[in-house]
């Protein structure tokens, strides 16, 4: 790193060791240096130049902001040696050279950063950096802490008197500033259970919220953040369960006195409405079925002295297959409804209940996709030879 006329350099290198072939007693050390980068900073631009062996030349990289490429990189500045620039209030990580090339673009783009620093808001600035929220939206070129955080002047000497000027605290008072005029004792009940990435809707009253929650979690003997945390979560599925069953959103819903209670209340309501939901829509699936796919299925019954083969009817049939003859046919049911395939059962005359060989037909190519005994194993001969002469007599003649 140097410095000259106002701009900081940036060198980034590697150096490299090779055995130049010399016998053993005359080895000697062979180091080469390849320069890879140089950052340019100032006040008024922040780039680099990248060197292309492949072209041997330098190009000035106009895209990206600055950044040191990969590899592992040894930071060797020093801050002695930013004291007399204008990046002197910037950290210096050994362990991270592209974390300091970009802090040191930032620091010079923004001038601002040193009274940043120095209000103890260092963490905005590796937010930034990192691409990190912090949910504060601050105004980079603003020439004061206040007009930073665009806050007034009075925002901030509240916030230093509440002992909550810190980052966390600044988001949370800006947030809950969009909806109500917000007291020292709001801030600290909603930090106390939330964190700040959770109370962006502006059509929740967090205070109110925060307020029920830390009360339901009190009624157990010891309120721990892992008991707030539960809480939190059963009140989340609470409110699902009710805005899916379209319950009133009023406060009589909304905070009910005891959560526990109303929370097992409403899930049991929910499972039986689930279940009637599925019902239904398992009969509106099954009607389908048996009006537009069914009656084109049983013109392919067909029945001899020894044989008989049928379609699929419900669900049930489905599942009993699935179960009798030891496969999974009973998820074809989902398909088999919709068009999408055709499932038979092959039965010995006499013994029509009896598993015997499920059978899938693909009705747009006529062709058998699986043949299969129980436990999907190979049917006999005879009985494969009696399916392809049903589906060459039967469906393919399109009887």
């Amino acid at each position: 790193m140097f410095y000259r006329n106002d701009t900081i350099y940036f060198v980034v290198a590697e150096a490299g060791w090779r055995y130049s072939g010399q016998a053993v007693d005359c080895i000697e050390d062979a180091t080469t240096i390849k320069l890879n980068q140089i950052i340019c900073i100032s006040n008024q631009s922040q780039h680099m130049y990248v060197y292309r062996y492949y072209q041997q030349d330098w190009y000035q990289k106009k895209k990206g902001g600055v950044y040191i490429g990969q590899g592992t990189y040894k930071n060797l500045v020093k801050k002695e040696q930013l004291e007399d620039t204008f990046i002197r209030y910037m950290n210096i990580d050994p362990g991270n050279a592209d974390y300091m090339a970009k802090e040191a673009a930032l620091c010079a783009k923004y001038p601002q950063v040193e009274f940043i620093k120095k209000a103890g808001l260092e963490g905005i600035i590796s937010s930034k950096i990192m691409h990190y929220p912090t949910y504060i939206f601050p105004n980079w070129k603003g020439k004061t802490i206040a007009k930073f955080l665009r806050l007034s002047p009075q925002d901030v000497d509240k916030l230093k008197n509440w002992d909550m000027f810190d980052i966390e605290g600044i988001a949370f008072y800006k947030i809950l500033s969009k909806t109500r005029k917000v007291k020292k004792s709001h801030l600290k009940i909603v930090r106390k259970i939330f964190a700040v990435n959770e109370i962006q809707s502006q059509n929740e009253d967090f205070v109110r919220l925060a307020t029920y929650l830390d009360k339901q979690a009190k009624l157990c003997n010891h309120p721990t953040p892992a008991v707030i945390n539960m809480t939190k979560i059963e009140y989340k599925d609470y409110m699902r369960q009710l805005k899916d069953m379209e319950y009133p959103m009023n406060d009589y819903y909304k905070y009910p006195k005891y959560l526990k209670e109303a929370h097992d209340k409403v899930s049991s309501e929910y499972r039986a409405s689930l279940d009637e939901r599925r019902k239904a829509e398992k009969a509106k699936k099954q009607k389908k079925y048996e009006e537009k796919y069914l009656p084109s299925l049983k013109k392919l019954i067909y029945i001899d002295d020894k044989y008989l083969i049928r379609p699929l009817r419900d669900i049930q049939d489905f599942n009993n297959e699935g179960r009798n003859n030891r496969n999974c046919v009973a998820s074809y049911y989902d398909r088999a409804v919709e068009g999408r395939t055709s499932v038979f059962v092959v039965r010995k005359v006499g013994e029509e209940n009896e598993s015997l060989v499920t059978v899938e037909l693909d009705l747009k190519t006529k062709s058998i996709k699986q043949c299969f005994g129980r436990g999907n194993t190979i049917p006999d001969d005879e009985v494969r030879t009696w399916v392809d002469n049903w589906l060459n007599l039967i469906v393919n003649q399109g009887r």
